[in-house]
């Protein structure tokens, strides 16, 4: 039981995240987080060691999360409430989102950019946005991805270019349609 709730403490953060990003409400990820955590427990038994735990752990996660995509989209439920606030956008790493002192308007524009990032990676469909997920966002390597995706990494790489493509034309569009 003890090591249980560790093994709940030490991944439970990065299963919420990628939930979150997957599924874009607040409510959902929470659900599917406990939901990914009932399953594991679950299913220790039956976790072979032929990967890593957080790999199958993640594996049972993105799967929970498309297995609700897929529930949400058939239920055609368009009231989903996006989840702000503590959510993390981008890892901490610096760059064009790091926390550094802005003007006022350039962090309003910067928060207008993060806002239509999230909406766009949201209309992503569910494999490019899952492996633009575990890569850009959470940072698993190549090689974690293709056992969380149970695929060849040359896949993994061909699913990374085309969900990049695809979140590109979907930045631009947007962009362009909402300057002035």
């Amino acid at each position: 039981e003890k090591a249980f709730s560790e093994l709940v403490e030490e991944h439970s953060g990065r299963v919420l995240n990628l939930a979150s990003k997957m599924l874009s409400t607040k409510e959902e990820a929470e659900d599917i987080t406990q939901e990914v955590f009932i399953t594991v427990f679950k299913s220790l038994d039956k976790f072979r060691g032929d990967s890593k735990l957080s790999t199958w752990i993640y594996r049972i996660a993105v799967n929970t999360c498309k297995n609700r995509l897929k529930y949400l989209t058939r239920r055609e439920d368009d009231k989903k409430e996006t989840l702000e606030g503590d959510r993390k956008h981008l890892s901490d790493g610096g760059g064009m989102f790091s926390s550094e002192v802005m003007s006022p308007l350039k962090n309003l524009e910067m928060n207008e950019l993060k806002k239509c990032l999230d909406e766009c990676i949201n209309d992503l469909d569910p494999d490019s946005k899952t492996v633009l997920v575990l890569r850009d966002i959470n940072e698993h390597s190549y090689e974690e991805i293709a056992a969380i995706l149970d695929c060849a990494e040359g896949t993994v790489k061909s699913r990374l270019f085309r969900a990049r493509a695809g979140l590109r034309a979907l930045m631009v569009k947007k962009l362009r349609s909402t300057k002035v």
